[in-house]
């Protein structure tokens, strides 16, 4: 209602007389300065129901559900006596509700999602001749959404103009008034992504006399998708210093809910998804291949010898949506070859080699002795957008 009468006194930020803000008479604020982000809030605010509580006073108990399913099938099917075949597919789902406080939209809904299906074939050749192949499929989904509304809740009751917010954004801007507990769309929402990968497998395995040797090819391509985090429906903060004397007096006087009956925030931030639906997909494509030795020297020694080579093809966002810093003009750059000449957000790697021996010796019937070693290649997953990369700007766009 704009009654702080029996506090301390506050001052009108839009009247001043000789250059001083104006004291408000009976310390209230007149109803024609009631914000229309205060009337938006007041209807969403629940009655209290604690008085004398040092805690609050409201309380409420919320349920927190998550329902999970999950299913697995395979077939086995031998279709000669030199060919066998067989396939699963794997399916989970999970989706929860969190709150972080009992009020409006402060909460979000999480999704987890899980599909993976694989074809194994086996074919025969001869008794020390055969091959397998395989080919893989995985998708992973691990989203967190916001508890949406009915309508454009931001836009429409609570009037924050010039934002473009789609209909799965739909929440209340988050209100941060000091010694009060945040209502609101909680910010850096929605968050996660989903992840297609894909892979080929072939391996020749042939026996001949004291040599097993193996041989293969491994093929994968990743398509990860994340989406960028955003604020699209606002984050407002109040701490009292435009009903304070002066603006730096904020701890001297003034009250962070009178700011917010005025709708005088110190701080507005909306950070918004223009062009797309969020998401930064990344590709690329992982070769790789392997020959292998397992020789029996003696019946006592056996060695492992074999060569693997790995070659990420450089990542690169499908839309043109991420960018590479470089040093020598201190920008950013887009990949692409016909512009600056390159083709993915990191340089490419060719000279993966990986040799790998082992061996394995018996003592006696009851003790062998064993070792090995290696080089290994790798790489990071899931900070493919952490530093060293941007978006464009026309991607997204934070406003305060």
């Amino acid at each position: 209602s704009g009654d702080f009468s029996g506090g301390p006194q506050l001052y009108d930020p839009l009247v001043l007389t000789n250059g001083a803000r104006t004291p408000y008479a009976g310390n209230r604020i007149p109803a024609s300065e009631i914000s229309q982000i205060a009337k938006a809030a007041a209807k969403l605010y629940p009655t209290p129901n604690l008085s004398g509580s040092s805690l609050g006073n409201y309380f409420a108990s919320l349920s927190v559900p998550e329902n999970s399913n999950q299913y697995n099938i395979r077939l086995d099917h031998r279709l000669t006596k030199n060919d066998s075949l067989y396939g699963r597919f794997s399916w989970t789902d999970d989706r929860s509700t969190g709150h972080n406080s009992p009020l409006a939209y402060n909460g979000s809904q999480g999704h987890y999602k899980g599909q993976q299906a694989l074809m194994h074939y086996t074919h025969i050749f001869s008794p020390n001749l055969l091959n397998d192949f395989a080919a893989g499929w995985t998708y992973g989904l691990f989203s967190v959404q916001l508890l949406t509304a009915d309508h454009d809740v931001t836009t429409q009751d609570f009037g924050l103009a010039n934002l473009k917010i789609p209909s799965f954004e739909w929440g209340a801007p988050l209100l941060g008034i000091t010694s009060v507990t945040a209502m609101g769309s909680p910010i850096n929402i929605p968050s996660g992504g989903y992840e297609n990968n894909y892979q080929l497998d072939d391996d020749l395995t042939w026996v001949h006399g004291s040599h097993t040797i193996r041989a293969g090819i491994e093929v994968r391509q990743y398509r990860p998708a994340l989406y960028n985090q955003a604020t699209p429906n606002g984050n407002l903060s109040f701490d009292g210093r435009y009903t304070s004397l002066t603006a730096t007096s904020a701890k001297v006087a003034g009250s962070p809910i009178a700011d917010f009956i005025l709708g005088a925030p110190y701080s507005a931030t909306a950070t918004q998804l223009i062009t797309s639906d969020g998401l930064i997909v990344l590709h690329w494509n992982q070769w790789q291949g392997y020959l292998q030795d397992d020789w029996k020297v003696t019946p006592q020694l056996t060695l492992n010898m074999g060569m693997r080579y790995v070659y990420d093809v450089p990542f690169r966002e499908v839309h043109g949506q991420a960018n590479v810093w470089d040093m020598g003009c201190n920008c950013f750059l887009t990949p692409g070859a016909a512009v600056n000449g390159i083709n993915g957000l990191i340089k490419p790697d060719r000279n993966n080699f990986a040799p790998r021996f082992g061996f394995a010796y018996s003592i006696d019937q009851k003790s062998v002795i064993r070792g090995g070693a290696g080089i290994y290649y790798g790489f990071l997953r899931g900070l493919e957008l952490s530093s060293g990369y941007g978006l464009n700007t026309h991607f997204l766009t934070s406003t305060t």
